[in-house]
């Protein structure tokens, strides 16, 4: 696993641990890719940071186009819509684990959950270099939320990967 440098917005440092190298799967397999974004609290209170339609997963090739996360959800959420509280100095974590599947036209996809019950994928991929950066985006929700809820708009530092 590497781990993009922090970021640090609102009080909140997020950094990105992904698996360095994808592998590609053979026929109608997949194969794992574990990622997951981490949130350590800096303010000198408690924070909780909203799941729902926050994280958006983007790859650049080489040539620098960039393929951004494509999403579904059923129409409710069948997870919680926040993290746990965070406590001052303390760390969550989120996974967004996905796995890499084989297309129809030969190239790739990736697909995994969100953290709130979606499922979010990246679709025409071949192999070769990437770089992989999550862009967190937490606004008020109307209703839901509370003081301790963080919002705010960050990308992580990228990092590099390979599918192979």
């Amino acid at each position: 696993m590497i781990e993009s440098k922090p970021v640090i917005v609102g009080g909140v440092e997020f950094r990105l641990r992904v698996l360095e190298n994808w592998r590609l799967p053979i026929g109608i397999d997949h194969t794992v890719v574990p990622m997951a974004v981490t949130m350590t609290n800096r303010k000198r209170s408690p924070i909780r940071v909203p799941l729902l339609e926050t994280f958006s997963t983007f790859l650049r090739s080489p040539s620098g186009f960039e393929f951004r996360t494509l999403s579904t959800r059923d129409s409710v959420p069948n997870l919680a819509l926040f993290t746990e509280l965070i406590d001052p100095g303390q760390t969550c974590s989120v996974d967004l684990s996905g796995n890499v599947q084989g297309e129809a036209n030969g190239m790739f996809r990736v697909v995994g959950l969100d953290g709130a019950g979606g499922t979010w994928y990246i679709a025409n991929l071949v192999p070769g270099a990437y770089s992989v950066k999550l862009q967190i985006d937490a606004r008020a929700k109307s209703g839901e939320m509370s003081e301790f809820d963080w919002t705010g708009k960050v990308q992580t530092v990228p990092v590099q990967i390979q599918l192979l």
